[in-house]
């Protein structure tokens, strides 16, 4: 408008002149007022988000039986008077009320400083108004989020000339914005990916006795947790810039990189996969990065798969990969198979298609990365791959991913069956050469799917290829070597102890012959499991290992955490479990002095033990009773362990046994 006016006279270019500066810095001052508001605007939205989101959590919790204090204290609540037989919640349900509230807190705070920023910025110069704008919240959080993209890019352009106090820094951008998709998207670009991986290899194994230890090592841990973070955010981006980004950095995995004056190099898969262990990578992204990493190493080793041999070289050494916890993570399988358990989604599209399934679960071998090259086999246990393999397997039958804490029950659709099938048919064809890693994650799976799996061990006469929800036979393996490990053991017979007790609760049918009915369902699976114990107990009788593995405590807890269908926090179910708990420690005390008789007394005894619990529901007899004279009672109707007979012969019979 000042442009187009009519200027004249003696101070008209004067005049002129001031007043378009003027008019601009009214301008200016509109458009900064209009970016106040707008930030103060979304903050207020997004402040009310979280608020709500808080209360919502606060109400959640409650429904748990978690109690949030006014002060941020959250307390168990315990069992009411209405209902005093509830099971009190588990620390995993409590935790996992913490960590949905500390990130509400966390987001809410990241708002905060956003506006923050964003206001000190408009307000920076007293004197002029600042040539900037903010369109929305979001707005000033992407123009923050590259701001701090291109600082974190510079530090880590050091590589491993950082300082301690630069590391620092580092550190405090990646925790802050990794959460970011413009700071992730940003800094992958800017550093490429090949300098991504250079750079951390450069920082994780300089090398020439400056191999990082100690609070320099711990510092390095928590930026490879954060990057890996940021990496994970970044491959949820869909841009043209970041699709070629994920092709080349997965192209790159087949590279080496190494530092100089350093011999040692390593293959950009490792260095990838160790940024990779934490956040939920893009489901597309691991699919193709999964089957990249699959060719190559099966390309390098021409049939005969040696993967000790190509990712740590016996001749050259192994450069220092991983800095977050005290596993090597020299074979890249880890990092990926870890990223595939916090990507349910994806982990049971993995293990759905049986030749993916069997090759990792049976064909593929891993190795101890603490010695990679020792050729003792004897003892395995331990093996970080397996581990994260553990973790992938149940991520991809429960749809839950295993590291979240208080995860709800997932309903099960068809892909987490097939995922489930493909692990029994795949491991119990291996028999006693099953992974003991493994153990506890298919105990933690059974109970899962821990209807099912009731109702399959309670067939009393299968036939070639019998089941019910999963093949009998296959499962009578997998559970014998489930109970080789006795921690194992007790996850699975205190969580399928629960759905015995839901069955029982569950009856309905108030006649004699439904009851009794119930009460011989759930002496099979008690005979299945007790056969399946004892033939474990078979097996490594000869063990000189066998009593140090027996320590049997914490199983509980674990149990407790498993995510399952329904409520199994049924009236006098931890009373069944902690007898059937106080017979295996008394067994596990006797440092296996187990024989047929002795096993034959603690099955009885625990057939016993449910029994009373199966009677304190049905109200059959009068409690005024000795143990023996109901059992006499009821024996005069029917043999109560024929069940659990029943149970013993039908294991025998699926496992190739004698019944």
């Amino acid at each position: 408008m000042t442009a187009g006016a009519d200027w004249s006279g003696a101070n008209a270019q004067i005049t002129q002149k001031f007043t378009k500066q003027t008019a601009e810095q009214v301008r200016k001052m509109a458009e900064q007022a209009e970016s106040v508001r707008v930030v103060l605007s979304g903050a207020h939205s997004a402040f009310q988000g979280h608020k709500t989101d808080l209360q919502n959590e606060v109400e959640d919790a409650a429904k748990k039986d978690v109690l949030v204090l006014s002060d941020g204290k959250i307390v168990p609540i315990g069992p009411s008077g209405q209902n005093p037989d509830a099971k009190p919640p588990t620390q995993g349900t409590i935790d996992g009320v913490k960590a949905r509230i500390d990130k509400i807190l966390e987001d809410a705070g990241h708002d905060n400083g956003i506006a923050r920023r964003g206001l000190e910025k408009l307000a920076k110069d007293p004197y002029s108004f600042a040539d900037i704008s903010y369109k929305s919240l979001e707005d000033a959080d992407s123009e923050q989020g590259a701001k701090d993209a291109e600082e974190a890019a510079g530090l880590m352009r050091r590589k491993d000339k950082l300082t301690g106090p630069q590391l620092a820094q580092l550190e405090e951008l990646l925790e802050r914005q990794h959460n970011n998709p413009a700071f992730a998207e940003k800094l992958a670009t800017e550093m490429g990916p090949e300098g991504v991986l250079q750079f951390w290899r450069s920082v994780a194994d300089p090398g020439q006795g400056d191999t990082p230890t100690g609070a320099r090592s711990d510092a390095l841990g928590r930026v490879q947790d954060q990057l890996s973070l940021t990496l994970a955010t970044a491959s949820h981006v869909d841009t043209p810039a970041m699709e070629e980004w994920k092709k080349n950095f997965i192209e790159a995995g087949s590279k080496q990189f190494g530092h100089p004056d350093i011999m040692a190099k390593g293959w950009g898969f490792q260095y990838a996969s160790a940024l990779m262990g934490k956040g939920k990578f893009d489901t597309d992204f691991l699919d193709q990065y999964g089957d990249a990493l699959l060719k190559f190493e099966k390309e390098k080793t021409k049939g005969a798969f040696d993967p000790a041999g190509l990712w740590a070289n016996p001749a050259g050494g192994s450069p220092v990969i991983n800095h977050s916890g005290k596993d090597p993570m020299t074979d890249p399988m880890t990092g990926f198979l870890k990223a595939t358990s916090h990507n349910p989604e994806f982990a049971s599209e993995l293990f759905d298609d049986k030749e993916t399934a069997k090759y990792l679960l049976n064909d593929r071998e891993y190795y101890p990365e603490d010695s990679p090259h020792n050729p003792d086999r004897s003892e395995l246990k331990g093996r970080a791959s397996v581990n994260a393999l553990g973790d992938a397997l149940f991520a991809g039958g429960s749809g839950v991913d295993p590291d979240e804490k208080g995860a709800d029950y997932v309903t099960h659709d068809s892909g987490h069956k097939r995922v489930l099938d493909n692990a029994l048919s795949v491991l119990g064809e291996q028999k006693d050469e099953m992974a003991p890693e493994l153990r506890d994650d298919m105990a933690k799976l059974l109970v899962n799917h821990g209807n099912g799996i009731n109702e399959t061990m309670s067939i009393q006469d299968p036939g070639p290829g019998d089941e019910r929800y999963v093949d009998h036979g296959d499962l009578a393996q997998v559970t014998k070597q489930i109970s080789r490990d006795p921690q194992a053991h007790g996850i699975l017979q205190d969580g399928i102890a629960q759905h015995i007790a839901r069955d029982m609760n569950d009856i309905g049918d108030t006649s004699d012959k439904a009851q009794n009915a119930a009460l011989t369902k759930a002496g099979t699976t008690l005979g299945f499991m007790e056969e399946a114990r004892y033939q474990a107990l078979e097996t490594d009788k000869d063990d000189p290992a066998w009593t140090a593995r027996m320590a049997y405590h914490g199983f509980g807890s674990v149990v407790g955490e498993i995510p399952v269908v329904g409520d199994v926090a049924q009236r006098g179910v931890d009373s069944l479990t902690e007898q059937w708990r106080m017979h295996k420690e008394e067994e596990i005390n006797e440092a296996h002095s187990e024989d047929m008789e002795s096993s034959g007394q603690t099955r009885t005894a625990k057939s016993y033990e449910l029994f009373d619990y199966w009677n304190d529901i049905t109200g059959r007899y009068d409690d005024n009773l000795s143990k023996e004279e109901k059992l006499e009672k009821y024996d005069d109707r029917s043999d109560h362990l024929s069940g659990v007979d029943e149970g013993q012969k039908a294991f025998r019979r699926s496992a190739g046994e004698k019944p």
